[in-house]
């Protein structure tokens, strides 16, 4: 995720990162410190970081925002819950995904 905000450059960006908190190696919450550190720096663009996780009913919504987290959505997704998010972050514009 890094490497790929960070080949964009501070003037092409993302409109929106979903992270799953509990990956493995770096989770969610220290992915988005770090992309928020780079966006201090300059070094990437602003955006808009979005979580998945399956243990968001028993996390304070603060610890989410402490780490630069926009929103949260709780796995498994709720039918229509994604499109409310992208709605509401991003509005009508036509998507684009970058799956590699």
């Amino acid at each position: 995720c890094l490497k790929k905000l960070e080949a964009k450059g501070p003037n092409k960006f993302f409109d929106m990162v979903l992270l799953d908190i509990d990956m493995p190696g770096m989770n969610g919450f220290e992915t988005s410190k770090q992309i928020l550190k780079r966006i201090r720096e300059g070094k990437i663009a602003d955006v808009t970081i979005i979580a998945l996780d399956s243990n968001a009913e028993n996390r304070e919504k603060a610890e989410y925002k402490k780490c630069g987290l926009s929103n949260c959505l709780s796995k498994p997704l709720i039918e229509g819950e994604l499109q409310r998010v992208f709605t509401k972050y991003l509005g009508k514009r036509k998507l684009s995904v970058d799956e590699r």
